[in-house]
This record gives C-alpha cells, structure tokens and sequence, in this order.
C-alpha cells in the first residue's frame, strides 16, 4: 500500500475509532438518562397503582383479575397482585390483558422479583422488557409494577441509526476531501521521488554531468519540508563532488600530458646523443665527451624531475605529515649558504630572529620547502638581484603560535598572467617561451603541497622590482632546541 493510501486509511481509521468512542459515550449517557426518567415514573405509578391492585374491589375491579383500564396511569403500565406466589390480580394499562392470558414462566418470573423495592430490568415472557418494581402490601401479598422499555429502546435505536447515518456521510466526505489534501501535503516528497529517479538514471561515472535544479521546498517547519532540504544539500554535494572529480581528471589528464613531454624532451635528447657516440666510424674523443656529458645532464634532470614527481606522489596519498621538532633557523642557514655557494652572481640577504625558532613537522619536506622558494628566485631572477631570505616566528607559547618563510626579490616579477596559476603542477612563468623553460615547473606545486599537509597557508605578492613568495606555518608549541 501506499503512503498516501496508508495515511488516507489511517486518517479514516481515527475517525471512526473517534466517531465510535463519542457515540458510546452518547449511548450510555442517554440510556442512563432515560432509564432514570424511567424509574422515576416507575416509582410514582407505584405508589398509586398499588393500591388498586390491592383494593381493587373498592377501586372497581370488575372482579375478573384483571385491570386493563387505571386512572392516572400512563398506557403499558404493568401491575400484578401476588399472593403465595400465585397472581390473584394482572393488567396492563391500555390492554386486555388478564392473569389467566399469562404463560407459566411469566408468572414465575414475577414472582421470583424480591418485594424489597428494587428496581430492576426484565424481559417478561410474552410482554416485553420491563423495569419492574415489587414492594408488599398491606394484607401479606405483593404488589408489582411495571414500566415498559420499549420507548426507551426505540429513542436509543433512533439515535444509533442517525450516528450511523452522519459516520456514514462523515466518512465520505472525509475520504473525498483526505485524498487532495494528502496528495497535496506529500507533493514535495513526490518531487523528490521524481528527482532521485531521475539522478539514478544519469551517467554519473565519468564526464561532465549537469544536474537538475534543487527542490527549493525549504520549509523546515514540516517534515517533508525537512526532507526536501536535505535532498537539496545531497544534490549539492553530489554536484559539488562531480565538480571536483571533473577538475580532478582534468588535471590529471594535463598533470600526464605535462610530465610526459617533460619526460620525452631529455629521453629524446639521450636518445640522440646516443646514436651519435654510438654512429660507426665516430672516434673523435672531444665529441663523444660532450655527447656523454650532455647524456649526463639531462639524465640528471630527468632524475629531479622523477623525484619531485614521486615527492608530490607521496604528499597526496599522506593523509597526515609526519611530526617531530624542527629547528627552523638551522633550515634557513643551511639553503641561504647553500643558495650564495650556487649563484653568486646575486646578493643573498639573511634576516634570521635573536631565538631560534622551531615547530613539529617533517624536517625533509621543510627543508625542500625552503629549498625550491630559494631556487625559484635564483632561476627566474637575473644575477644581480638581491633576494631576502626571512624567517619570522611568534614568542614560544603563544595561543596560535605561526613561523614563516618568505622570499623577497627585486627582479621583474610574476608576468600577470601566470600569477594565478604559479602553484599549479608544471606551471612555468615562462610557459609563453617553450623554447627556454626555466624549472620543470614542479617547484611552486611542491611548497602548495607541503604547505597544505603542514596546515599552513600560502604567501604571495608580484609586482615589478618587488616579489614576495613565503609559508607561514602553525608551530604547535614544539620544544625549543
């Protein structure tokens, strides 16, 4: 079944279990009513009726024992004169009915009646449900009175028949009208049903994917309301993910194309080279030096490029860096030497603080850090730029305690263009000029990586005669050395 069946079936269930419940109530309050009014009756018929039966040769009984006409008696009154369990008078008001027209039962189950004034309710043979009431009379014998219930009974049964009749109609109307009203609470979540039908029938294994457009249904007051909002933000996640795995393939698909041309401009290099040395009849020993040389340099260079590939490798599949103290002013002295044997041909400037100034990380991940900020202002700068090399870090203890790295040149600086896309995988400045690359263009992708495994943010700003490149990175209250 259904929901919308379920709930119309259910609202109609309520209603009659509703409908049930007042109309017993009704019935048992209205034949307590009645039967009151009855007993009342009963009891002032008594006291009169009585005395007829028990007098009733003064009162003009005809002598035949029967009493079918009383005064101020109401019509069905029943009294019955007994003695020694034996009926010497009988009538009912408004019949002929006489003792001697009495089945034995009938007589017995009068006379069984205790005359201690009770009233009580009974079925007498061949007469009908009575409320009876005996009491003994003056002269040693009983004297019973009776008020028929069929009045009573046919008020009740009117009643009955009319609740049935308006729980009918109710019911009617209320499945009619519950439909509508049902199908018009549950029309957002059929939306939804629509929607997830939809999406699970939509190509979502690879490729761009457009998704239909949210329910909008954001009443948060309803449950279905509820539900459609959360729909929404599902949707978007998923939209949002697919977004991402669409970028994510892109890049892959650039991050191979790149790092295979990469790869394939020194493997054709040696390959050449090789053939040269390897030519018959090629003896000249100062050609096969600089064939073997150059074999070795773009050896070497494919060696850096494979390792910082395999760096950035590791980087994306650590879910977490591995930590322990680092003293960062030793990283800082050991690249500024290193960086001045290099290039002397540029002005390197240290700025180091009074304390040394330590964090928890990876030391080799660092120290490439540093490493490739340095060599990517020594490559991209002409010799005799100074570059500044800083390190900064806040009082040990503090409640975000940071340290940061920044490099600072007076060279051309970033072209416009390339600024947004400098951290990016085999992003060169020079990119415009394939003839002389500078740097694999893995450097810069490499500092975005450790920086972001660290939990630390990027620090860049370009501009002609003033480039600033750097890391700031949580120091996570490390001991000092």
């Amino acid at each position: 079944m259904s929901l919308q069946r379920r709930i119309v079936v259910l609202l109609l269930a309520v209603l009659i279990a509703s409908y049930a419940a007042v109309s017993v109530g009704t019935y048992i309050g209205l034949h307590q009513y009645l039967v009151g009014r009855l007993d009342q009756q009963l009891s002032a018929a008594g006291n009169r009726y009585g005395l007829q039966l028990e007098h009733g040769d003064r009162d003009g009984d005809d002598g035949s024992g029967s009493l079918g006409t009383v005064a101020g008696q109401a019509v069905g009154t029943l009294g019955a004169r007994l003695l020694d369990n034996a009926i010497t008078a009988f009538g009912v008001v408004g019949t002929d009915t006489a003792a001697s027209s009495l089945s034995v039962r009938a007589v017995s189950q009068l006379a069984a009646i205790e005359p201690n004034g009770d009233i009580v309710s009974l079925d007498v043979d061949g007469l009908g449900r009575y409320r009876l009431q005996a009491v003994r009379g003056r002269d040693g014998d009983v004297l019973v009175t009776g008020l028929p219930e069929h009045e009573l009974n046919e008020t009740i049964a009117k009643l009955l028949i009319l609740e049935g009749a308006i729980l009918g109609v109710a019911l009617l109307v209320a499945a009619a009208a519950a439909r509508p009203a049902v199908q018009l609470a549950l029309r957002p979540l059929a939306r939804v049903t629509g929607l997830a039908d939809l999406i699970s029938t939509m190509p979502l294994q690879s490729g761009s994917v457009a998704l239909p457009a949210p329910l909008a249904d954001g009443d948060r007051t309803t449950e279905v309301g509820r539900l459609s909002t959360a729909f929404d933000r599902m949707l978007g996640n998923i939209e949002t993910s697919l977004h991402a795995r669409e970028r994510s393939e892109v890049q892959l698909r650039e991050f191979l194309a790149d790092a295979s041309h990469e790869l394939r401009t020194p493997l054709t290099i040696i390959r050449g080279y090789s053939e040269l040395a390897l030519r018959p009849g090629h003896t000249d020993a100062d050609a096969m030096r600089a064939a073997l040389q150059r074999i070795e340099g773009e050896a070497s260079r494919m060696g850096v490029l494979v390792e910082d590939l395999l760096l950035l490798a590791r980087l994306d599949a650590l879910a977490e860096t591995a930590r322990a103290p680092v003293d960062l002013s030793v990283i800082t002295i050991d690249v500024a030497a290193a960086a001045q044997a290099t290039a002397p041909d540029h002005r390197w400037v240290l700025h180091l603080p009074e304390q040394p100034v330590t964090m928890e990380g990876d030391e080799r991940q660092l120290r490439q850090l540093l490493t490739n900020l340095v060599t990517n202002a020594r490559v991209h700068t002409p010799a005799g730029t100074t570059v500044t090399i800083e390190l900064t870090g806040d009082p040990e203890g503090a409640p975000t305690a940071h340290a940061s790295w920044l490099v600072t040149d007076d060279g051309p600086g970033v072209p416009l263009e390339a600024q947004g896309r400098i951290f990016e995988r085999f992003a060169r400045a020079a990119d415009h000029d394939a003839a002389h690359p500078r740097g694999s263009g893995l450097g810069l992708a490499i500092v975005a990586a450790v920086v972001a495994a660290h939990r630390g943010r990027i620090v860049f700003s370009s501009e002609p005669g003033r480039t600033i490149v750097g890391a700031t990175l949580p120091m996570q209250s490390a001991p000092a050395q």
